[in-house]
């Protein structure tokens, strides 16, 4: 956890590089588009924006607001928001799985989840 907390912290400090925001915006629309070549994913857009109090339709407008994000945005909400008072961390470890017992029915994690 140690890890993150360092890498949180740099972003606070430093913001990130201009390559790797170039990197992940690209991602996110890339992302975007290919979701629309799903009907399933339109819908789930399409209700998630609803749900939010959006307009689907402003779909072209988040994405040019988007691409507008600068690094020093990032850093600025980052050493707003991202501070420990307001951080949640976990540590999943899985339960073992015991093989010799079948799985139990009912939800899918089986029987090593309780």
């Amino acid at each position: 956890m140690a890890g993150i907390r360092e890498e949180l912290e740099k972003i606070k400090t430093q913001g990130v590089e201009e390559a790797e925001l170039r990197r992940v915006k690209a991602q996110v629309l890339a992302s975007q588009v290919y979701q629309q070549d799903s009907l399933f994913y339109q819908g789930m857009l399409i209700g998630e924006w609803e749900t939010a109090g959006l307009d689907y339709r402003d779909r072209d407008l988040r994405f040019e607001k988007l691409k507008q994000v600068t690094s020093d945005q990032i850093r600025d909400v980052a050493a707003r928001y991202l501070v420990d008072d307001r951080l949640t961390m976990a540590r999943l470890e899985p339960l073992p799985v015991d093989a010799s017992k079948p799985l139990k029915r009912g939800f899918a994690g089986g029987a090593h989840v309780r």
